[in-house]
């Protein structure tokens, strides 16, 4: 039987595809191209995420490159309930060696971290602590979209992706790249991004080394300009101001704790559920520099229970949005012997800089604010540079006692202040045109269906400004002549910026 809930749902998703579809023709109707030499016709595939703001976008993308009449491009969406019968083996394994022994599938390593984001994504929360076999329906999942994958890189020329993460997208990054086909990042955040360069794996977005590259590239004019930029997006971001973040909102949304000894070391966790960036290769016998957040926390867990009088905990904004995040964080600190002390009256994160506290990261953006706000984060990862961040080890934390933070001078501070500006905007060359990003991956169906509207009608209004629609046209020109001519898509983050800055100032 059908329920009223469920009707309501179906009426309101009916109304986003509907708004999608005038978002489209508009579009279409209002962005004039140049015309490009008759070239062949390309098979290019569109593979958003499962939301209605992202489809909208790769719709906008496909429908316009169409209708050039020069490629032939197709939209095509991933049914995320499909399902496929396996063996399942009975052997049970740990955690840690589910996660390795995924390689033991034979798809090679790149493809391997695709498979484990899917599989701590996906797996029950059980599954993290007990000596249990693998979950036979994720794996399932994992198999079918491998092979999926493998088959569309076989059909298609140019592929649009919504990240790099996960089996599917991994598996058509890694084949598509060996065939040289075109692989292309376009999701609602912003990012169109031209990944198909094997030297731009594993990442899919500017690394903060590259950023202070376009930095220190820049004449004094360009950087002044920046600075005062830089310096009102912070002092944004620390007032809540960002709609564009969701994450710094809810990390600003705090208030001010008192009474916290201002010795007290603070951890700042990572969403374990979400996708790592990378994962050891089975000889590493996953030491902390694996960089898997489960792992990592669980290492930082058994430190902090010893001295845990001396730290405060804080979680990740966006741990609430995945399933059983904070029941994995409270059975961890159950099995450390945590007490709800150190999770219990963290300092805010305005407080945090404010009163330059210590902080612990693996490779967590409070490292950019840190060095923004004139101090080092004391961080795990690679991710920082010295200058930036100081990069530390678990034996560092046996044998020093961190009493004090390293303060960064003025020149360091204001460049510092320009990455994290250059950071929260890298690859984001389309972020004026995208509707908001509002959905998370536990968002209930009424919600996900009702900002789904919201999302479409912002984009529909988007679009009928005349700077919006400039901009698409001048991103889709630079598209076309890449996919046309092929050659590399890439957008100068800082040198829009200034641009823009100059183009303000006439």
């Amino acid at each position: 039987m059908v329920t009223i809930n469920e009707i309501f749902f179906r009426l309101n998703w009916k109304a986003a595809l509907f708004l999608s579809r005038m978002t489209v023709k508009l579009a279409c109707r209002n962005i004039n191209r140049n015309e490009h030499p008759e070239i062949r016709k390309k098979r290019i595939v569109f593979l958003p995420y499962s939301t209605n703001d992202c489809r909208t976008l790769h719709t906008i993308f496909a429908v316009l490159l169409d209708s050039t009449s020069k490629f032939s491009s197709d939209v095509k969406i991933i049914d995320p309930q499909a399902r496929m019968e396996i063996q399942e083996d009975v052997k049970s394994y740990s955690y840690e060696e589910k996660i390795s022994g995924l390689i033991e599938l034979g798809y090679g390593y790149e493809i391997w971290r695709g498979m484990a984001d899917d599989y701590r994504r996906r797996c029950n929360s059980d599954e993290y602590f007990e000596i249990s076999p693998y979950t036979s329906e994720v794996m399932a999942r994992i198999r079918q979209s491998h092979e999926h994958a493998r088959q569309i890189v076989e059909e298609f020329e140019v592929f649009f992706l919504p990240d790099l993460a996960y089996t599917f997208n991994r598996t058509i990054h890694f084949y598509a790249k060996r065939r040289n086909k075109r692989v292309f990042i376009l999701n609602p955040h912003g990012q169109l991004l031209d990944v198909s360069s094997s030297e731009r794996y594993p990442s899919q977005t500017k690394t903060v080394d590259e950023l202070c590259i376009e930095y220190d590239n820049l004449n004094i004019s360009a950087k002044n300009e920046l600075v005062k930029l830089a310096k009102q997006y912070f002092s944004d971001r620390q007032q809540g101001k960002l709609k564009s973040d969701r994450e710094a909102i809810k990390a600003y949304k705090q208030k001010s704790q008192n009474g916290v000894a201002h010795d007290a070391k603070v951890l700042m966790l990572h969403c374990i559920r979400d996708a790592s960036r990378e994962l050891p290769n089975k000889k590493e016998n996953f030491i902390l520099e694996s960089d898997d957040y489960f792992i990592w926390t669980k290492k930082m867990f058994e430190k902090i229970g010893k001295e845990q009088e001396n730290w405060k905990i804080k979680i990740h904004p966006s741990s609430t949005q995945y399933p059983d995040e904070i029941e994995i964080i409270d059975r961890l600190a159950q099995t450390f012997g945590i007490k709800p002390t150190c999770f219990n009256d963290v300092p805010s994160t305005a407080q945090i800089l404010k009163e330059k506290r210590i902080v612990f990261t693996y490779s967590g953006t409070i490292a950019l604010e840190t060095a923004a706000a004139g101090f080092k984060s004391l961080v795990f990862g690679g991710t920082y540079p010295e200058w930036m961040a100081k990069r530390v080890t678990l034996n560092d934390l046996n044998n020093s006692s961190f009493s004090g933070v390293e303060i960064l001078n003025s020149q360091e501070k204001e460049k510092a202040l320009v990455i994290l500006l250059l950071s929260a905007k890298k690859n984001r060359p389309i972020y004026e045109i995208c509707p908001q990003m509002s959905v998370g991956p536990s968002t209930s169906k009424l919600k996900r269906s009702r900002s789904e509207v919201k999302s479409s009608k912002s984009f529909f209004v988007n679009l009928l400004n005349r700077d919006r629609r400039s901009e698409l046209h001048l991103i889709l020109e630079k598209l076309s002549y890449s996919l046309v001519y092929n050659s590399p898509f890439d957008i100068d983050v800082s040198k829009r910026i200034v641009d823009k800055l100059n183009v303000q100032s006439n």
